[in-house]
C-alpha cells in the first residue's frame, strides 16, 4: 500500500514539473469545456422556448413559481443542467490524455489534445448517460421502497408524519437512513467500477479507434475486480484529499464567512429601510449615518475576503484542480494495470 501512495504521489509530482506546460492545458482544456456548455445551454434554452412558447408572459409573472407548479417544465429544467454539466465534464477526458502522457515522462503537444473529437466526446457522453441512469434508477429504487414497502409498514403518510413530529429519531426515519445509505454505498461502488472506462476509452483510442460502450464498461468491471482493489482505492482518494486541505479548506472557511457577512449586509440594508418609514427625519439621519459607517467597515471587511478568496481560487486553479484527473490515471497505470 505504501508502495502504491508513493508511486501516485510521484506521478502527481510530475504536474509540478511540468508546472507551465500543466496550466496552459488547464486553461485550454477549461475554455474548451465551458463552450461545449455553452452550446449545449444554448441548445436547451431553444428548445425550452420551442416546448413552452408561453414562457415569454411567465417571465414578466414570476418565474420562479412557474416552475415550482409546472412539473415538466421543471423536469425538463433539471435533464438540460445535467446535461449542460455533463458536457462540461468533457474535461475529463481530455485531463486524461494530458496525464497519460505526462506518467509516461512525456509532454502533449498543447494543440493536439482531443479538444473537439466528436467521435470520442459521443463514446464519452454515452458513458456519462449510463452513470446518470444508474443514479436516477437508484433513487426510483430508493422512493419504491419507501412509498410501497415502507410507508404500509408504518401505517401510511399520516402516520409517518406523525411519528417524525413527535421524535425525529423513529424507527422510519433511521430504517430510511439505512436503506439511503445502502444505496449510496452500492452506486457509488458501481460508479467506481464503471469510471476507469473513461481512461480506457483514451488509452487505447489511438492504437484500436473507436469501440462500442459495452466494450470500455466490461474491460472497467475487470480490472477493478477484488476488495482489495476498492481499499486501496478509497485509502489513495483520502491520501489525496489530505493532499488539498491546505487551499480547500481555507476556501471554504472564507466563502461561509463571506456569506454570512453578505446575508448580515442585506438583512441590515432592508432594516434601515424599515426604520426610515419609523422615525422622524433628524432622528433617520444620525441613524442612516450611524449604520453606514458600521456597514462600511462590513463592506471593507467583504472586499478584502472577496480577494483573498479569489487568490485562493487562483492557487487552487494552480496547484489542486486537475489532481484528483491525475489519481484515477496514476490508480489505472500502477494498479490496475500494473502486471
Amino acid at each position: 500500500m505504501f508502495k502504491l501512495l508513493k508511486s501516485i504521489f510521484l506521478d502527481i509530482i510530475l504536474l509540478y514539473r511540468n508546472f507551465l506546460h500543466f496550466n496552459i492545458s488547464k486553461i485550454i482544456i477549461y475554455l474548451v469545456s465551458i463552450l461545449y456548455a455553452v452550446i449545449m445551454a444554448v441548445s436547451i434554452i431553444v428548445l425550452t422556448l420551442v416546448l413552452f412558447p408561453d414562457i415569454y408572459n411567465w417571465v414578466s409573472i414570476n418565474i420562479y413559481s412557474v416552475i415550482e407548479n409546472n412539473l415538466f417544465l421543471l423536469l425538463f429544467l433539471f435533464i438540460g443542467f445535467i446535461l449542460i454539466y455533463s458536457t462540461f465534464l468533457y474535461n475529463v477526458i481530455l485531463f486524461n490524455k494530458l496525464n497519460l502522457y505526462y506518467i509516461e515522462w512525456n509532454k502533449l503537444n498543447i494543440s493536439k489534445n482531443n479538444y473537439f473529437n466528436f467521435k470520442l466526446f459521443l463514446i464519452y457522453f454515452k458513458i456519462i448517460l449510463l452513470i446518470i441512469w444508474i443514479f436516477i434508477l437508484f433513487l426510483i429504487i430508493y422512493l419504491l421502497l419507501l412509498s410501497l414497502i415502507l410507508i404500509p409498514i408504518f401505517w401510511w403518510v399520516e402516520n409517518v408524519k406523525n411519528i417524525i413530529d413527535i421524535n425525529i429519531y423513529n424507527n422510519f426515519s433511521i430504517v430510511s437512513l439505512l436503506i439511503a445509505s445502502s444505496l449510496i454505498l452500492l452506486y457509488f461502488y458501481l460508479i467506481y467500477r464503471i469510471i476507469f472506462s473513461l481512461i480506457i476509452l483514451v488509452n487505447e483510442y489511438e492504437k484500436n479507434g473507436i469501440n462500442k460502450i459495452s466494450y470500455y464498461i466490461k474491460k472497467s468491471f475487470n480490472i477493478t475486480k477484488g476488495f482489495k482493489k476498492v481499499f486501496k482505492f478509497v485509502s489513495v482518494f483520502i491520501f489525496i484529499i489530505i493532499l488539498a486541505f491546505p487551499i480547500s479548506i481555507p476556501i471554504s472557511i472564507l466563502n461561509s464567512s463571506f456569506e454570512k457577512i453578505s446575508d448580515y449586509i442585506s438583512i441590515r440594508k432592508w432594516e434601515e429601510r424599515v426604520k426610515k418609514l419609523d422615525y422622524r427625519y433628524k432622528q433617520d439621519l444620525i441613524l442612516e449615518f450611524w449604520e453606514d459607517k458600521i456597514l462600511l467597515d462590513l463592506y471593507k471587511e467583504l472586499n478584502k475576503k472577496r480577494y483573498v478568496i479569489w487568490f485562493l481560487y487562483i492557487l487552487n486553479f494552480m496547484f489542486i484542480y486537475g489532481l484528483f484527473e491525475m489519481m484515477f490515471v496514476s490508480f489505472y497505470k500502477r494498479e490496475l494495470i500494473k502486471n
